[in-house]
C-alpha cells in the first residue's frame, strides 16, 4: 500500500516539475497547452479514484459494516469517475467547453480554414448550451451547405429567421439555397424580397432575385435589380456583365455595350464580356441566349 501511494505522489511531482518547462515551450493560449492541462487533471482524478477504491477495499478488510459509510464511499467514487468523462470532453473542446461564445468563435476559425465538419461540431455544441443563438444557427446552416446537407441547412436558416426575424443575412442565405442549389425559385422569391425589405442594398439578395426575374423573362425588373446590385457593396465585374447581358436580352443594345465596357474596365481578362460587346445585334437578339453568369459562393463564413 505504501509503495503504491509513494509511486502515485512521485508521478504527480514529475508532472508538476515538468509543467514550467512545458509552459515555456508552448504559448500561453495554445491548444496543445490546453490539452496538457486537461491530461494533468485527468491523471489527478484517476489517482483520486484509485485511492478512494483502496479506501473502500481497506474498509471492507476491517469488516466495516456501516452501510451508509459504504454508500458514501461508492457514491464519491462514482462522482470522480464522472468527472473523468467531463475532463475528456474538456480535452476535445479545450477551455471553451462551457462557453457558447468561445465554442462559436472556434467554429468560425475552423469554418474559415475549410474544416466544415469540425466547425459544425462547435456550432452545435454552442447551440446546446445556448438554444436561442441565431448567429450559430446561421453559420451552422452555412457549414451544412458546404457539406451538401441541404435540407438540414434549410432548417438551420429558418431557425435563425425564427430567432431574429429582422436580421437580413438568414433570409439572403436561405434565398440563395432555395433558388440556386435546391431549384425552388417559387419559394426563394418571397424570401429574397423580404431580405430586400430589411436591407434594400443587400448584394446577395439583389443578385439572386435579379437572376430569378431574368430567368422568368421579366427583363424590366431584372435590369432594375441589376442596376441596384452594381451600386451595392460587393459589386464586381460579373455584376456589370450580368446587367449587360440582361440589357441585351431586352433589346437595349447601346446600354448593354456600356455595361460590358464597365465590366472590362474592372476585369480586362473577361473575354466573354469582350465578345458580347463586339457582337452586332441581329433580328431576334433581344431574346438571345445570354444568361447572367453564376456568382461564386463564398468559402468563408460571414461574421456578424
Amino acid at each position: 500500500m505504501l509503495t503504491h501511494g509513494c509511486a502515485s505522489r512521485n508521478r504527480m511531482e514529475i508532472l508538476e516539475w515538468q509543467a514550467p518547462r512545458v509552459n515555456k515551450l508552448l504559448g500561453r493560449n495554445s491548444p496543445a497547452r490546453a490539452n496538457i492541462k486537461a491530461s494533468r487533471l485527468a491523471v489527478q482524478i484517476a489517482f483520486l479514484c484509485v485511492e478512494n477504491l483502496r479506501a473502500v477495499v481497506l474498509a471492507m478488510s476491517f469488516h466495516v459494516t456501516s452501510r451508509s459509510c459504504m454508500r458514501y464511499a461508492l457514491a464519491f467514487t462514482l462522482v470522480l469517475v464522472c468527472s473523468s468523462f467531463a475532463t475528456a470532453q474538456t480535452e476535445e473542446f479545450g477551455n471553451s467547453g462551457g462557453d457558447p461564445i468561445k465554442l462559436f468563435d472556434r467554429g468560425q476559425d475552423a469554418h474559415a480554414k475549410g474544416d466544415y465538419k469540425l466547425a459544425l461540431e462547435f456550432y452545435e455544441e454552442a447551440i446546446k448550451l445556448r438554444p436561442e443563438f441565431p448567429e450559430a444557427e446561421l453559420q451552422r446552416g452555412q457549414a451544412l451547405v458546404s457539406l451538401n446537407r441541404r435540407e438540414d441547412a434549410e432548417l438551420a436558416f429558418r431557425r435563425a429567421i425564427e430567432l431574429r426575424p429582422t436580421w437580413v443575412l438568414p433570409y439572403a442565405k436561405l434565398g440563395f439555397l432555395l433558388a440556386r442549389i435546391m431549384s425552388r425559385p417559387g419559394e426563394a422569391e418571397p424570401v429574397l424580397r423580404k431580405a430586400l425589405e430589411l436591407e434594400p442594398r443587400n448584394f446577395e439578395a439583389l443578385f439572386e432575385l435579379a437572376n430569378l426575374r431574368g430567368g422568368a423573362g421579366d427583363f424590366k425588373e431584372a435590369i432594375e435589380l441589376w442596376r441596384r446590385a452594381t451600386a451595392a457593396e460587393g459589386a464586381t465585374a460579373s455584376t456589370w456583365d450580368a446587367l449587360g447581358a440582361t440589357q441585351y436580352q431586352n433589346g437595349e443594345f447601346q446600354a448593354a455595350i456600356s455595361s460590358f465596357t464597365r465590366s472590362l474596365t474592372m476585369y480586362p481578362a473577361n473575354d466573354g464580356a469582350r465578345e458580347r460587346r463586339a457582337r452586332r445585334p441581329r433580328s431576334g437578339d433581344g431574346r438571345a441566349m445570354f444568361h447572367p453568369p453564376s456568382r461564386r459562393r463564398r468559402r468563408h463564413p460571414a461574421r456578424g
